[in-house]
């Protein structure tokens, strides 16, 4: 068990170097892909633990498994009223907002975790906190959800499928690519 979080852990870090690196080809996203999804399935064996807890176990859950959450949005609030009351989920990212314009250029799938509460929480203060910080997770996100009880979790977008559409435009495979690429 000693080994495989020591194994958790360097993965995470590397993950975290690839995180601060510009990734412009698809051989540079599906490395920090790989090395998020990585740690991701180690930190979901367990994660069971953490349902009917609030959300703040769940963090420091990922934590335990050096998982580090960069990016949060509003999950199934109450969308069908013309002014939302309440929110019932987040959904988690683990990139950078870099990484996060590049996946909205191309088309691209992120790992993501959403996460869905027995209650709510207040609509107006979950969108404030969103546009405040601009998705970004902070000590103040996450206090606000803290004491949310967990109700489920679903990780998607694992499966090592990165593109939604072959269609849309697609990263450079690699950097002689990239240059080739340039000099059009």
């Amino acid at each position: 068990m000693k080994q495989i979080l020591k194994l958790t852990i360097i993965l995470s870090l590397f993950a975290q170097v690839c995180h601060a690196q510009k990734v412009e080809t698809e051989e540079e996203y599906r490395a920090v892909y790989d090395s998020i999804v990585s740690v991701l399935k180690v930190a979901q064996k367990d994660i069971n633990r953490c349902v009917g807890r609030p959300f703040s176990d769940l963090v420091k859950h990922f934590e335990k498994y050096g998982v580090k959450i960069i990016l949060s949005s509003i999950n199934r609030y109450d969308d069908q009223r013309l002014s939302p009351q309440h929110v019932y989920g987040i959904e988690l990212w683990f990139i950078s907002n870099e990484i996060q314009n590049l996946k909205f250029q191309y088309d691209l799938f992120t790992p993501k975790v959403y996460v869905y509460f027995e209650g709510s929480k207040p609509y107006e203060k979950a969108l404030s906190l969103y546009n405040e910080h601009e998705g970004n997770f902070t000590d103040e996100v996450e206090a606000f959800y803290s004491d949310a009880i967990i109700k489920s979790i679903k990780f998607g977008f694992m499966d090592g499928n990165i593109y939604h559409s072959i269609e849309r435009r697609r990263l450079p495979l690699s950097k002689e690519e990239a240059k080739l690429i340039e000099v059009e």
